[in-house]
């Protein structure tokens, strides 16, 4: 089958291009950067990281180590793990943008 060029949602369901997990799949698998491992402020001021640890980010469970109990050293090895991991995804998705699929608008 190849690569489509998709502009309406609408034709796809009227000409029985897809099924409705193809089209599930399209809308869910696109690019969609997602900065939820970087929430600090919202977690900070709403819950704390709590209840227990159930709203620790990475972030805040960065902050929490190097600012509340002093440990900056740890503090220090994991936000340069995050900057590497985000560097990571990064790259790859900017080596594999080229298989993106563009909606036209």
């Amino acid at each position: 089958m190849g690569t489509r060029r998709l502009t309406n949602y609408e034709p796809m369901w009227q000409d029985d291009f897809m099924s409705w997990r193809t089209w599930l799949a399209y809308v869910l698998y696109k690019p969609v950067s997602s900065s939820s491992s970087q929430v600090f402020d919202q977690v900070y001021i709403l819950t704390l990281g709590g209840p227990g640890v159930d709203t620790t980010t990475l972030v805040f469970y960065t902050y929490q180590n190097g600012f509340t109990y002093f440990h900056m050293g740890y503090a220090a090895t994991i936000s340069t793990v995050l900057f590497l991991l985000i560097m990571v995804v990064t790259l790859a998705q900017f080596v594999l943008q080229k298989r993106w699929v563009h909606y036209e608008v």
